[in-house]
């Protein structure tokens, strides 16, 4: 995701580079929350889900599943998708049994059978973070860890969610001397917060998994404020001008 954004501002998609922006913040809270207390259980969680989810996607494409049954419509919308998925059937049964074993064994049952409870008669799994007295919300995750993470969430994730599903309008157009004034699609604006952030968030993931794993280990702090801030400050600190030109 960090590579994502490097990518996508060097080409000066600033706007586009929102999205796995967004998507860091998430992963860092993840990992936050997840090493915060009770690893061992919170990762497990983590893991079931994504195998469950795993063995939903395979079922859509084996048929005689439920979830196949249900997915139909989407093989006749999708021309040739279902010649495509049918060779490796097979393939699939093999990978959804595999699973079935992981999830029914002694290490992930108790687990899978959460998942189970928390579902009910939703048509889909509840997030791994939300089960037992966990948080229901990314926003209730920052809530929980405290230390400024809800005000940083409500200024930045709020933003980030507010480009990503499309309901800001500022960074597309604007009215300038009584007519629409488009934005560029590529435009390096906001570069230079975008790459302080993304900075900042990458620090706190190696942080956290410092904190967990190598305790005692104090010097990324120091690397941060003597030899990486500095350049970093250097890379955002860029100079733009912009000369607005009217139609002819």
């Amino acid at each position: 995701m960090l590579d994502s954004v490097e990518v996508l501002l060097s080409h000066a998609a600033v706007l586009g580079a929102a999205a796995p922006l967004r998507c860091l913040y998430e992963a860092m809270l993840s990992v936050e929350w997840m090493l915060e207390a009770d690893s061992t259980i919170r990762a497990k969680r983590f893991y079931v889900q994504n195998l469950r989810s795993e063995q939903t996607s395979l079922n859509r494409c084996v048929s005689g599943t439920d979830e196949n049954a249900a997915f139909s419509h989407v093989f006749d919308a999708v021309h040739g998708l279902e010649s495509r998925v049918a060779p490796r059937e097979q393939e699939m049964k093999d990978r959804i049994h595999e699973i079935e074993q992981f999830l029914n064994s002694p290490t992930y049952k108790a687990i899978n059978s959460e998942f189970n409870q928390a579902r009910g008669k939703m048509p889909y799994d509840a997030d791994w973070f939300k089960l037992g007295d966990g948080p229901k919300s990314i926003r209730s995750i920052a809530d929980k860890l405290g230390n400024g993470a809800l005000a940083e969430y409500d200024v930045y994730y709020s933003r980030l969610s507010e480009i990503c599903h499309a309901r800001s309008s500022k960074e597309h157009m604007g009215f300038r001397d009584g007519a629409i004034d488009f934005e560029l699609i590529r435009s390096p604006e906001a570069a230079n917060e975008t790459i302080r952030y993304a900075a900042v968030v990458s620090k706190r993931i190696y942080k956290a998994l410092l904190k967990k794993y190598r305790p005692g280990e104090d010097s990324l702090d120091r690397m941060w404020s003597q030899d990486w801030w500095p350049v970093i400050e250097k890379a955002a600190s860029v100079k733009m001008n912009f000369d607005y030109m009217s139609p002819p």
